[in-house]
């Protein structure tokens, strides 16, 4: 089920859930904790304001009132114009289970499972159109679109990079095997982080694409299944650890700065302001 929720913000001032006009999108139907990075404090200042109940969600993003939700093999697309009263205006049928997406300047791209990745063109949101699709090696995980290039976590895969720049064949031109099983990504900068299981966060120097090197990691005390960098800091969801903080203003010494021990597992996390938002 999708659920969305409204961010009550009483204080100064909320990769696969997303948060567009102070409404946060997520899927899944655990309840989410709101945390402030860096304290530890929690909010309940939220307030449920309506869902679509078709189907178990496994990823969702947006771009403005448009909401892509993954539904097993397929993708519904819902006009949330008003959040209270989705309706359904598309729809777009992939070959494996939609694991995340990314919305990127006209574009779908899609983490597919054992169905590889797949890009749609949704400019016309009632008429998707297939645009190509890659196969890497493992378990198509996650997914994180920059410039030319997807940056895709394969379970068994490690980190592959594919250049998107010709939507229609897009192409393997580099990876890396990290030691873990890669669960997601976030790129940053010159760097990739990637959320690698019981092997922590891995930090992959992606300036050259063609030959991306690990320069270093953390080994959280979890398993890492999701991770979201804003500034120095790389968010990490680390399964029954919780929310982990990491300093990554040091891409070669990462370090661990707080953490918050939410009360289920951390499977994804996403932060906007001064808040972090686990699920």
């Amino acid at each position: 089920m999708l659920q969305l929720v409204i961010a009550l913000v009483l204080a100064s001032g909320v990769r696969q859930g997303a948060l567009t006009n102070n409404l946060t999108y997520r899927s899944g139907i655990r309840p989410p904790i709101v945390a402030q990075p860096l304290s530890g404090l929690d909010s309940m200042n939220v307030r449920f304001v309506g869902s679509w109940p078709f189907g178990a969600s496994k990823a969702v993003t947006v771009n403005g009132d448009t909401v892509f939700v993954g539904s097993g093999g397929g993708i519904v697309i819902l006009d949330a114009s008003d959040p209270s009263t989705l309706i359904k205006i598309g729809e777009i049928r992939t070959r494996g289970l939609v694991k995340e997406m990314q919305y990127h300047d006209g574009k779908l791209y899609v983490a597919d499972g054992q169905g590889g990745i797949e890009i749609w063109d949704v400019t016309n949101v009632s008429s998707p159109a297939k645009l190509g699709a890659y196969f890497p090696p493992g378990y198509v995980r996650d997914i994180f679109v920059l410039g030319n290039y997807a940056y895709v976590a394969c379970i068994w895969g490690g980190l592959r990079i594919i250049d998107v720049s010709d939507p229609t064949n897009p192409q393997e031109v580099g990876y890396y095997n990290t030691p873990g099983d890669a669960n997601g990504v976030y790129v940053s900068g010159n760097y990739a982080y990637v959320a690698d299981g019981d092997s922590g966060l891995r930090v992959i120097n992606v300036s050259n694409p063609d030959n991306p090197q690990e320069v270093g990691y953390y080994d959280t005390p979890g398993s890492a299944y999701d991770v979201y960098v804003s500034g120095n800091y790389a968010y990490v969801a680390d399964g029954d650890s919780g929310l982990r903080v990491i300093n990554v203003s040091n891409p070669d010494n990462p370090q661990e700065v707080g953490y918050y021990d939410t009360p289920g597992y951390a499977y994804d996390v996403y932060v906007s302001g001064n808040y972090a938002y686990c699920w």
